[in-house]
């Protein structure tokens, strides 16, 4: 895992980061997962949700990414 750190990031950035490092390092495992012999090999059934899974996780990600951006341009302008 690889958590980012930004110096002035208030603890409840900190902790939607660490959420996001997490989220996108599970992601990125099930991506790999669904490439191997073990994932085709699975009925058809289990793949469709694992694929449906790794879809909600992406939304789950990208809303994250856009409350931390949210977050950040509202602590910047509230620290100036």
């Amino acid at each position: 895992s690889n958590p980012r750190q930004t110096t002035n990031m208030l603890p409840y950035q900190q902790r939607m980061q660490d959420e996001l490092s997490a989220l996108e390092d599970k992601l990125e495992k099930l991506y790999s997962f669904c490439s191997t012999e073990s994932f085709s090999n699975l009925k058809e059934e289990d793949k469709l949700l694992l694929e449906e899974q790794s879809r909600h996780m992406y939304h789950y990600a990208e809303v994250l990414k856009k409350r931390l951006r949210k977050s950040s341009n509202v602590h910047s302008t509230a620290s100036d």
